[in-house]
Protein backbone atom coordinates (compact mmCIF):
# COMPACT_ATOMS: atom_id res chain seq x y z
CA UNK A 1 0.00 0.00 0.00
CA UNK A 2 0.99 3.48 -0.90
CA UNK A 3 -0.21 6.94 1.42
CA UNK A 4 0.16 9.92 0.24
CA UNK A 5 -1.00 11.96 2.57
CA UNK A 6 -0.12 15.45 1.60
CA UNK A 7 -2.16 17.33 -0.96
CA UNK A 8 -0.15 19.36 -3.81
CA UNK A 9 0.22 22.95 -3.40
CA UNK A 10 0.25 25.64 -6.03
CA UNK A 11 2.41 28.60 -4.54
CA UNK A 12 2.28 30.55 -8.02
CA UNK A 13 1.01 31.21 -11.51
CA UNK A 14 2.17 33.74 -14.37
CA UNK A 15 1.08 35.77 -15.58
CA UNK A 16 -0.81 38.03 -12.71
CA UNK A 17 -3.70 39.72 -12.81
CA UNK A 18 -4.47 41.85 -15.80
CA UNK A 19 -0.86 41.01 -17.02
CA UNK A 20 -0.68 39.80 -21.08
CA UNK A 21 0.19 36.43 -22.58
CA UNK A 22 1.04 34.75 -25.71
CA UNK A 23 0.18 31.77 -24.48
CA UNK A 24 3.16 31.52 -22.18
CA UNK A 25 2.18 30.12 -18.82
CA UNK A 26 4.07 29.54 -15.49
CA UNK A 27 3.33 27.67 -12.89
CA UNK A 28 5.38 27.10 -8.96
CA UNK A 29 4.16 23.96 -7.41
CA UNK A 30 5.21 21.66 -4.61
CA UNK A 31 3.71 17.83 -5.15
CA UNK A 32 6.07 14.72 -4.84
CA UNK A 33 3.60 12.58 -6.60
CA UNK A 34 2.12 14.45 -8.99
CA UNK A 35 -0.86 12.84 -11.72
CA UNK A 36 -2.28 15.73 -13.42
CA UNK A 37 -2.33 19.19 -14.39
CA UNK A 38 -5.01 20.97 -16.16
CA UNK A 39 -5.08 24.84 -17.49
CA UNK A 40 -8.58 25.97 -17.51
CA UNK A 41 -10.47 28.97 -19.40
CA UNK A 42 -12.58 27.66 -21.08
CA UNK A 43 -12.18 25.29 -22.62
CA UNK A 44 -9.23 23.42 -20.20
CA UNK A 45 -6.59 21.91 -21.66
CA UNK A 46 -4.51 19.22 -19.83
CA UNK A 47 -0.49 20.43 -19.38
CA UNK A 48 0.31 17.02 -17.62
CA UNK A 49 2.80 16.38 -20.41
CA UNK A 50 4.43 19.71 -20.21
CA UNK A 51 4.53 20.02 -16.26
CA UNK A 52 5.42 16.58 -14.81
CA UNK A 53 7.90 16.80 -12.54
CA UNK A 54 7.47 15.68 -8.93
CA UNK A 55 9.56 17.61 -5.62
CA UNK A 56 9.33 21.16 -4.08
CA UNK A 57 8.95 24.42 -5.32
CA UNK A 58 8.90 23.19 -8.88
CA UNK A 59 8.67 25.79 -12.17
CA UNK A 60 6.72 24.63 -14.67
CA UNK A 61 6.52 26.81 -17.67
CA UNK A 62 4.20 25.68 -20.44
CA UNK A 63 3.01 26.98 -24.06
CA UNK A 64 -0.67 26.56 -25.28
CA UNK A 65 -2.28 28.06 -28.17
CA UNK A 66 -4.28 30.58 -27.34
CA UNK A 67 -4.37 32.32 -31.22
CA UNK A 68 -8.52 32.24 -31.23
CA UNK A 69 -8.11 34.41 -28.05
CA UNK A 70 -6.14 36.99 -29.35
CA UNK A 71 -7.06 40.65 -28.40
CA UNK A 72 -9.55 39.16 -25.62
CA UNK A 73 -9.03 38.95 -21.72
CA UNK A 74 -9.37 35.43 -20.56
CA UNK A 75 -9.63 33.99 -16.65
CA UNK A 76 -7.42 31.21 -16.10
CA UNK A 77 -6.46 28.84 -13.47
CA UNK A 78 -5.10 25.78 -12.26
CA UNK A 79 -5.90 22.50 -11.25
CA UNK A 80 -3.93 20.25 -9.57
CA UNK A 81 -4.23 16.09 -8.93
CA UNK A 82 -1.91 13.73 -6.89
CA UNK A 83 -2.13 10.13 -7.55
CA UNK A 84 -4.30 9.88 -4.40
CA UNK A 85 -6.28 12.08 -5.95
CA UNK A 86 -6.22 15.67 -3.65
CA UNK A 87 -5.81 18.53 -5.65
CA UNK A 88 -5.34 22.12 -5.36
CA UNK A 89 -6.90 24.81 -7.56
CA UNK A 90 -5.20 28.51 -8.47
CA UNK A 91 -7.45 31.34 -7.58
CA UNK A 92 -8.85 32.72 -10.96
CA UNK A 93 -6.80 35.45 -12.79
CA UNK A 94 -7.92 37.64 -15.47
CA UNK A 95 -5.40 38.62 -18.33
CA UNK A 96 -4.99 40.23 -21.75
CA UNK A 97 -3.98 37.58 -24.88
CA UNK A 98 -1.56 38.80 -27.36
CA UNK A 99 -0.96 36.45 -30.08
CA UNK A 100 0.26 39.02 -32.84
CA UNK A 101 3.94 39.54 -33.49
CA UNK A 102 4.93 43.47 -33.52
CA UNK A 103 6.50 44.49 -37.34
CA UNK A 104 9.52 46.18 -36.84
CA UNK A 105 10.92 48.35 -39.64
CA UNK A 106 14.87 49.45 -40.09
CA UNK A 107 15.00 52.40 -42.13
CA UNK A 108 18.25 53.39 -40.62
CA UNK A 109 21.07 52.22 -40.82
CA UNK A 110 20.92 50.96 -43.72
CA UNK A 111 22.24 46.90 -44.87
CA UNK A 112 25.35 46.57 -46.47
CA UNK A 113 24.28 43.71 -49.10
CA UNK A 114 21.69 46.41 -50.22
CA UNK A 115 24.55 47.25 -52.45
CA UNK A 116 24.47 51.12 -51.55
CA UNK A 117 26.58 53.65 -50.57
CA UNK A 118 24.44 54.57 -47.74
CA UNK A 119 25.31 51.38 -45.27
CA UNK A 120 29.30 53.05 -44.81
CA UNK A 121 29.24 55.42 -41.66
CA UNK A 122 31.22 57.49 -39.21
CA UNK A 123 31.44 56.56 -35.76
CA UNK A 124 28.13 58.04 -34.60
CA UNK A 125 25.41 55.91 -36.75
CA UNK A 126 22.01 56.87 -37.13
CA UNK A 127 19.24 54.81 -36.14
CA UNK A 128 15.55 55.15 -37.61
CA UNK A 129 13.03 52.48 -36.58
CA UNK A 130 9.48 52.49 -36.79
CA UNK A 131 7.32 49.38 -34.74
CA UNK A 132 3.51 48.72 -35.10
CA UNK A 133 2.83 48.67 -31.39
CA UNK A 134 4.18 49.27 -28.28
CA UNK A 135 7.58 47.71 -27.68
CA UNK A 136 10.90 47.51 -26.59
CA UNK A 137 13.55 47.75 -28.83
CA UNK A 138 17.05 46.50 -28.20
CA UNK A 139 19.89 44.95 -30.46
CA UNK A 140 23.09 43.13 -30.48
CA UNK A 141 25.96 43.56 -32.31
CA UNK A 142 27.78 40.02 -33.13
CA UNK A 143 30.92 41.37 -34.42
CA UNK A 144 32.13 42.44 -30.47
CA UNK A 145 34.18 40.73 -28.99
CA UNK A 146 31.84 40.23 -25.79
CA UNK A 147 28.32 40.71 -27.82
CA UNK A 148 25.30 41.69 -25.41
CA UNK A 149 21.73 43.11 -25.78
CA UNK A 150 21.79 46.52 -25.38
CA UNK A 151 18.42 48.71 -25.08
CA UNK A 152 17.48 51.40 -27.57
CA UNK A 153 14.12 52.22 -25.77
CA UNK A 154 10.93 50.42 -23.62
CA UNK A 155 7.33 51.71 -24.23
CA UNK A 156 8.16 53.19 -27.93
CA UNK A 157 6.80 52.49 -31.58
CA UNK A 158 9.42 54.17 -33.05
CA UNK A 159 12.61 55.64 -32.56
CA UNK A 160 14.91 58.15 -34.63
CA UNK A 161 11.53 59.30 -36.45
CA UNK A 162 10.51 62.53 -35.00
CA UNK A 163 14.38 63.53 -34.28
CA UNK A 164 18.01 62.54 -35.13
CA UNK A 165 19.10 59.53 -33.17
CA UNK A 166 22.82 58.23 -33.21
CA UNK A 167 24.33 55.45 -31.52
CA UNK A 168 28.66 55.30 -31.55
CA UNK A 169 29.90 52.14 -33.16
CA UNK A 170 34.01 51.14 -33.58
CA UNK A 171 35.75 51.89 -36.99
CA UNK A 172 35.12 48.39 -38.59
CA UNK A 173 31.93 45.79 -40.13
CA UNK A 174 28.85 45.54 -37.47
CA UNK A 175 26.80 42.72 -37.26
CA UNK A 176 23.73 43.87 -35.85
CA UNK A 177 20.41 42.29 -34.53
CA UNK A 178 17.52 44.57 -33.59
CA UNK A 179 14.16 43.28 -32.03
CA UNK A 180 11.13 44.30 -30.98
CA UNK A 181 9.79 42.29 -28.13
CA UNK A 182 6.14 43.76 -27.06
CA UNK A 183 4.45 42.98 -23.35
CA UNK A 184 3.26 39.82 -24.12
CA UNK A 185 6.44 38.04 -25.35
CA UNK A 186 6.10 38.44 -29.52
CA UNK A 187 9.03 40.01 -30.94
CA UNK A 188 10.37 40.77 -34.64
CA UNK A 189 13.91 41.08 -35.41
CA UNK A 190 15.70 42.15 -38.50
CA UNK A 191 19.87 41.32 -38.95
CA UNK A 192 21.66 43.91 -40.78
CA UNK A 193 25.56 44.65 -41.22
CA UNK A 194 27.03 47.81 -41.96
CA UNK A 195 30.62 49.61 -41.98
CA UNK A 196 32.46 51.90 -39.90
CA UNK A 197 34.60 53.58 -41.40
CA UNK A 198 36.20 56.92 -39.36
Amino acid sequence: MFIDSKAPKIHKTEPTKNKVTNGSFSIKYTEDNLKEVLLSWNPTINLTSQCNESGKNVVCNAQVNLTAFDGQNITYWVNMTDIANSTDSSRPTRVLVDTTSPVLTVNAPQNITQNTTNSTYGRRVPFNLSVSEKVTLEFIDNSDTRPRWERICSNCDSYGLDRLRTKSFRVGEHDLIIKAIDRAGNSDSKMLNFDVVF
